[in-house]
């Protein structure tokens, strides 16, 4: 008879399990965003090195970089694939959460050389998207200035590859930038506090 019993609650726990989630009424944003924290830190503070910190960022420009991961607009390893599993509904909480989130910049090691250079760099090119050295998104840009080295010398790789698509006006201002410009701004927008 206990074996009986053990065998009926391991069942009734696994059809529990099977349910599917909207059948225990709507996931909260707390719970969607507990799967970005595997990947990018608590609370979206990522102890980096290639993860960037989310936690923190505008609400509108976390949502559109999570639908450009969904629809392949934006190179991924892991993000597109998991993108496609969530409805615009589910992004936005997402993104409204993460929003509310304190942005953390990441410590690291930089090279005072190059970020004088990217100083001067992001003054003649970023400074109308990027202001407050990039830890400012009023414009509408994100949370450049904190985040992690790696991750920040990845993003101007694919931008200077055109595996990433830059924004027009983007574009145009960082025409004539070249590997060691993009590397100089790294460690510029790297080397920023909060």
């Amino acid at each position: 008879m206990k074996a009986r019993s053990v065998q009926h609650v391991l069942l009734m726990g696994g059809l529990a399990l099977a349910l599917p989630a909207s059948s225990a009424g709507p996931a909260t944003p707390e719970l969607l965003t507990l799967t970005c924290y595997a990947c990018h830190g608590t609370k979206g503070a990522s102890a980096g090195p290639i993860q960037p910190t989310i936690g923190g960022q505008q609400s509108k420009y976390m949502f559109e970089t999570l639908k450009r991961y969904q629809t392949g607009e934006r190179p991924s390893t892991v993000m597109g694939r998991l993108m496609v599993g969530y409805s615009d509904e589910e992004l936005k909480a997402i993104s409204d959460h993460l929003s509310k989130l304190p942005f953390v910049a990441g410590h690291q090691q930089v090279d005072p050389v190059k970020v004088e250079k990217g100083k001067l760099l992001h003054d003649k090119h970023c400074k109308k998207c990027h202001q407050d050295n990039g830890r400012d998104f009023s414009e509408g840009a994100g949370i450049i200035g904190g985040q992690w080295l790696a991750f920040l010398k990845i993003s101007f790789e694919e931008y200077l590859q055109g595996k990433r698509k830059m924004p027009k006006e983007m574009a145009e201002k960082s025409e004539g930038l070249g590997a060691e410009d993009c590397d100089a701004l790294s460690h510029f927008y790297a080397s920023q506090k909060h």
